[in-house]
């Protein structure tokens, strides 16, 4: 089965499973997207995503917006999305194969010896992490300057 695929060197690009731009996301909705995807099979919790990303728009209305951004994009592949995340109580972790990560393939390639790995992550690698990309919120960005 193909995978949609998140691209996050160089910018931000979210494909469909056949290879179509997928329909726009809030930039918050990307942001708690790449988070998850740069942290596959770790379950993270409702709270510290809501702080992460809404952290300045008070607890309750953070937990509605990232509920609203959850389901925004579970709408965009609605056939394969509600079988990436694994929502239990008070946790949210996206499974490991549920996209096709430019980041994670650039980290097995380049962890390879032979000079055809190499060549193949040298040509995935299109710019710094999230190039570009900002959110406007203290702890997303921090975290962000870290894993840069």
């Amino acid at each position: 089965m193909e995978r949609p695929s998140l691209s996050l060197l160089g910018g931000f690009r979210f494909d469909t499973a056949s290879g179509e731009a997928a329909p726009a996301l809030t930039r918050k909705a990307r942001a708690m997207l790449a988070y998850l995807a740069l942290q596959p099979g770790q379950p993270q919790t409702r709270e510290k995503l809501a702080g992460l990303l809404w952290g300045s728009s008070g607890e309750q209305q953070s937990r509605v917006n990232l509920r609203q951004a959850l389901s925004t994009i579970r709408r965009v592949h609605p056939s394969s999305s509600a079988n990436w995340f694994v929502a239990a109580g008070e946790s949210i972790t996206l499974k490991r194969d549920a996209l096709d990560l430019d980041v994670a393939r650039f980290e097995e390639l380049a962890a390879g010896s032979s000079p055809d790995q190499l060549e193949q992550a040298i040509a995935l690698f299109r710019g710094d992490l999230l190039d570009g990309f900002s959110v406007k919120e203290e702890p997303f960005e921090d975290w962000l300057r870290i894993e840069r």
